[in-house]
């Protein structure tokens, strides 16, 4: 790799790299920080995130080239002497959840598309990690880092499709989109989350040898680390509120208005039909309060997960349904 690169960018795309788990792996997280206020509330929640993980990367990138603390064991000792184990403690507690995040998004992505068993995707995910720990640190600098420009590809694409397929639902969620209160303490929390993994990548800034450039490539992280996320949630703002429930929420609504696009060419007649009840059976009933309306010609339900009582309908109207409904 080139030294500038090293310098100035690697300690973003690491950090890039890391967050990504716990960050908006899943969607799951842009939908508890900023879906929650409003589509528009949410994307503009994004920004104090974004300089606040510039700015605590700014400071932490200094910290470590000034005390020659590329580990967060040596990091902390310096910073918070005698106290330094209270973050060993909380360090471990955060690894452990991030990984039972990881590791239950692999098993989800895995079955749902797939058909695998779960356990498949998150033992192969964490036999993976293993796998770079035991190379070492010059091995998993460069896997962070290209693995942080086939990310950016793979979220470039997302987007992109998102576009063609749901351009129209997209622009109607940003045109219509609100502010509710709160968007920006959620983005100072969610900056929180993001910041509390720096020490995790100080490896990657044992190449800075000058204050200016520590500088520099802190404020790169932030935008670095966020711009995937604008993408992916660009890519979610077309969706409603019912969608968001799940797990791996682009899976419900893209899914199921996928299905639901590649049959609307069938007649009017034929939907009726098929919506009818056939003799002498009973229809399935749900409360007043979980009817389905509006202009739906298809009912998509998720097969493959059980445990989501939410039924999906092109174009994009979600309404939740009886568990009983396949």
């Amino acid at each position: 790799m080139p030294s500038w690169f090293k310098r100035y960018l690697l300690p973003g795309v690491v950090f890039q790299s890391i967050i990504i788990a716990g960050g908006y792996g899943t969607g799951r997280e842009l939908v508890e920080f900023f879906l929650e206020y409003g589509v528009v509330g949410g994307l503009i929640g994004m920004i104090p995130a974004t300089i606040l993980v510039s700015l605590t990367c700014m400071v932490g990138f200094e910290f470590a080239r000034a005390h020659a603390s590329y580990d967060y064991r040596s990091y902390f000792r310096h910073l918070l002497g005698r106290g330094w184990f209270s973050y060993e403690i909380g360090y471990l507690t955060a690894l452990m959840l991030i990984l039972a995040v990881i590791g239950a998004a692999a098993g989800t992505f895995l079955s749902e598309t797939f058909g695998l068993p779960g356990w498949v995707g998150a033992a192969g995910l964490l036999l993976a990690i293993g796998a770079l720990v035991f190379k070492g640190t010059p091995t998993i600098e460069r896997f962070f880092a290209g693995w942080s420009f086939l990310l950016y590809g793979a979220y470039l694409a997302l987007f992109a499709w998102s576009i063609a397929q749901f351009g129209d639902q997209i622009a109607g969620g940003l045109a219509g989109g609100e502010i509710r209160a709160g968007w920006f303490s959620s983005g100072v929390r969610y900056a929180a989350l993001l910041v509390a993994l720096v020490p995790a990548m100080l490896f990657a800034t044992r190449h800075i040898r000058e204050r200016r450039e520590a500088l520099w490539a802190g404020a790169l992280a932030g935008p670095i680390a966020m711009i995937p996320g604008v993408l992916f949630y660009l890519a979610l703002a077309g969706s409603t509120p019912a969608c968001w429930i799940d797990r791996f929420p682009p899976t419900t609504c893209w899914r199921c208005s996928a299905r639901g696009r590649s049959r609307s060419s069938s007649s009017s007649s034929s939907s009726a039909r098929s919506s009818r009840p056939a003799p002498g059976s009973s229809t399935r009933s749900t409360s007043a309060s979980t009817a389905c309306t509006g202009p739906a010609t298809e009912r998509c339900r998720r097969v493959s997960a059980p445990w989501s009582p939410w039924c999906c309908w092109w174009p994009g109207t979600c309404c939740r349904a009886s568990a009983s409904w396949t």
